[in-house]
């Protein structure tokens, strides 16, 4: 009897170890993966780093022709006509490249501005929050690395990111407004979604 008792502490000694082992484990394993994930955030060359819900007003250019847009509540207007009805969705895709744009690269050291494309850059993106305003301009492409360089309208380093502002910023006022035609096959979708319900309902009750 004082054998089997022996026994049974033992295996309760074992089950307890083992319990503590797991949970250790589970513990180590999240530890290393927030260290992990530390580490890659501390080391992200953020260009810009914005809540796109916090933009007030961003401009771009095309062509060079300058759009300005405010934001008016949760409404966007455009400055050049604000009777225009704007695509929302479209503007907060734009938008949503800022968010977090990073770089492959981050060039301090450097004398000439000619080089990256800068002494006369044609692709200026601006965007306004309560904390201040942020410009960037848009150099040249690295062919071989498939890369953009970027540069802030206050100096400093010049980035180099795999993502192309130029080009997520290159519609037109009429790309981003909502025509008469978009709106109506709109509301004929609406209409014939309630008719469908309708149809069913009858169809039901016969």
């Amino acid at each position: 009897m004082k054998k089997q008792k022996i026994q049974f502490i033992v295996i309760l000694i074992v089950l307890a170890v083992l319990i503590a082992a797991t949970f250790g484990m589970k513990w180590y394993n999240k530890n290393k993966e927030e260290e992990k994930t530390a580490e890659e955030e501390a080391s992200t060359i953020y260009i810009s780093k914005v809540d796109v819900d916090t933009i007030t007003a961003f401009s771009y250019e095309v062509d060079h022709v300058t759009y300005t847009f405010t934001k008016d509540g949760d409404t966007w207007t455009y400055d050049g006509d604000t009777s225009l009805d704007m695509d929302e969705e479209a503007i907060d895709s734009m938008l949503s490249t800022l968010s977090s744009l990073t770089a492959i690269e981050e060039i301090s050291d450097y004398t000439d501005l000619k080089e990256f494309g800068f002494d006369q850059p044609e692709d200026l993106i601006s965007y306004t929050t309560s904390e201040g305003s942020v410009s960037l301009f848009v150099g040249n492409k690295n062919d071989t690395l498939n890369a953009y360089y970027i540069i802030s309208a206050d100096g400093g380093s010049i980035y180099l990111t795999e993502t192309s502002l130029a080009d997520a910023f290159s519609k037109t006022i009429e790309e981003l407004t909502v025509t008469e035609d978009a709106e109506s096959t709109e509301s004929a979708e609406g209409t014939e979604t309630v008719l469908d319900t309708e149809s069913v309902s009858e169809s039901t009750e016969e």
